[in-house]
């Protein structure tokens, strides 16, 4: 494998090529030193001359090359003419490279704002893995093996997270590192998702959306690190990469991974970037990884299926779902029941009248919520006991059957969402609708639709 670093001979970028010499030996990898000139807009330059111009600059990179070698690293040079961005990100695709090292200068220039840096260019464009060097000292530490290297992984629950969680799990096997996955959230949107209403305040999140999030984060930093990251969840109203920041720098990460969709040419303009302002307003160093990388990448772990929501109409179709979700679950999982019911139909305290539908008492609405649990208690099959599976109840009331069981399944944190669906299609579909099309619609988890067998 080899770890490429380009140069422009500035103390900022000889940094990176120590830390990248570093890591390169911590990883027995080859380290390729990378030198780009811009050729000169001159018509009819003389070969001869050109070639007298790029001497300096060959003889400088030699010499760099030499005494890192004299450090124990495997070097290659690479002296290539064009755009720094454009010729080490064509570097950086060649086969094999493990990582992208760049220097960062900070806040240079008001028209970096409108093109961004090299190394925001390259970040944003790069196959691999792009680190951007600003603090080196901790990074050279590690990899000299002095020092454990602090990591803080900026999270999401989007393939872009799994990239960086990937690209940390192989980063881990070569040293010591201390890992927290944090999520900032946004409150009013986590509250939407789960379904929590009530009043809102500024602060932290409810009990029941932080338990329900930090739930969550758990198990997809273990999925891919096991156990030995630490999770945080922290509730913001302001821009989450502003705020992952400050917690980077109150933990003294030493590094932030974070993954990436990349954005090229003129939609950087009006594309809201969480990297972009990370590589912009981040005092450490950071790790942006392509989400493509991760995508790739063939060490995706197998996803655990423990807990499944079900939902059924009682109808013989939805009866038949429970069957299914109990077996997609392993011994020890646990199914959750759903019925959704319409709202209690009471009279309008506004004109005196009443609400479409037959008018419930609390006391009849209560004895029917009973009656609907107790069938749903009796649709568990026999032998789930025998396969150790936990089965847990639960009856909402709601006017969208699609949005109550897209709720229902966050606050459970499904796994999997199984329910029925009849097959509609054409003119009926059009009229009717189709819960299960919302319930994928509007759902991040997985749904097992359960379609009529028989023609």
């Amino acid at each position: 494998m080899k770890i490429l670093c380009g140069t422009d001979f500035t103390p900022n970028s000889h940094d990176a090529a120590r830390v990248a010499s570093a890591w390169a030996r911590r990883f027995k990898d080859t380290l390729v030193l990378a030198h780009v000139v811009q050729r000169p807009a001159v018509k009819g330059l003389d070969e001869t001359v050109w070639e007298g111009y790029l001497a300096p600059f060959r003889e400088e990179l030699a010499q760099y090359a030499e005494r890192l070698t004299q450090e124990g690293t495997t070097v290659k040079t690479e002296l290539r003419v064009g755009g720094a961005g454009e010729e080490l990100t064509a570097l950086a695709g060649r086969k094999g490279t493990r990582l992208n090292v760049v220097s960062s200068v900070g806040r240079i220039a008001v028209s970096r704002l409108l093109v961004g840096s090299v190394a925001e260019r390259i970040a944003e464009s790069s196959p691999v893995p792009t680190l951007v060097v600003r603090k080196p000292a901790p990074l050279i530490g590690w990899g000299e093996g002095r020092r454990p290297l602090k990591i803080l992984v900026a999270a999401d629950f989007s393939p872009t997270t799994e990239a960086a969680l990937g690209w940390v799990r192989e980063f881990q096997a070569a040293g010591d590192c201390e890992v927290t996955v944090a999520y900032i959230d946004w409150p009013p949107r986590e509250r939407s998702r789960l379904g929590v209403t009530g009043s809102v305040t500024l602060g932290d999140n409810p009990p029941e959306v932080q338990s329900a999030l930090e739930r969550d984060l758990t198990e997809h930093a273990r999925q891919f690190l096991g156990d030995s990251a630490r999770v945080v969840v922290v509730a913001s109203w302001g821009r989450p990469a502003v705020k992952t920041v400050e917690l980077a720098t109150d933990s003294g990460a030493d590094l932030i991974v974070t993954g990436a969709h990349q954005v090229h040419g003129l939609r950087r303009l009006w594309h809201s970037s969480f990297s972009r302002v990370l590589l912009h307003d981040s005092p450490t160093n950071v790790v942006v990884v392509p989400a493509a990388a991760g995508a790739a990448s063939a060490a995706v772990p197998i996803p655990t299926v423990s807990r499944v929501l079900v939902t059924t109409d009682f109808s013989a179709l939805g009866n038949r779902a429970v069957a299914k979700a109990c077996a997609i679950l392993p011994p020890g999982g646990t199914i959750r029941l759903l019925h959704v019911l319409p709202p209690r139909q009471t009279p309008n305290p506004l004109i005196g009248g009443r609400t479409q539908g037959r008018l419930q008492t609390k006391a009849d609405h209560e004895r029917a919520r009973r009656d609907v649990e107790r069938k749903l208690q009796a649709l568990v099959p026999t032998d789930a006991a025998a396969r150790f599976l936990q089965a847990e109840f639960e009856v909402v009331e709601a006017e969208n059957t699609a949005d109550a069981i897209h709720h229902a399944a966050e606050r459970f944190g499904a796994h999997v969402i199984c329910l029925s669906s009849h097959g509609r299609s054409g003119v009926s579909r059009a009229l009717l609708g189709s819960v299960a099309g919302e319930v994928m619609k509007r759902s991040r988890r997985s749904v097992l639709v359960v379609r009529d067998e028989v023609e």
